[in-house]
């Protein structure tokens, strides 16, 4: 088994949260519904909500499952 395999299999098994900055910005936003897709950790992004809908929405990114808060 390689190395990621390795990461990837302890992921699922104990589930993080992880919580992201920097949330309007589309990578940020595509790793987020990844790791909720593959069920590596429980996301939250922090930033302005509706910024980050509307960024979502612009790169098709599914918010289900994600956690936002607005500081």
């Amino acid at each position: 088994m390689k190395a990621i395999e390795r990461i990837i299999d302890r992921a699922h098994l104990d589930r993080k949260r992880v919580v992201l900055s920097e949330a309007e910005d589309p990578r940020v936003l595509a790793a987020a519904q990844m790791a909720i897709d593959k069920q590596l950790a429980y996301i939250t992004l922090v930033g302005d909500e509706p910024a980050i809908i509307a960024a979502a929405e612009l790169h098709h990114i599914d918010l289900a499952g994600i956690h936002i808060i607005s500081p």
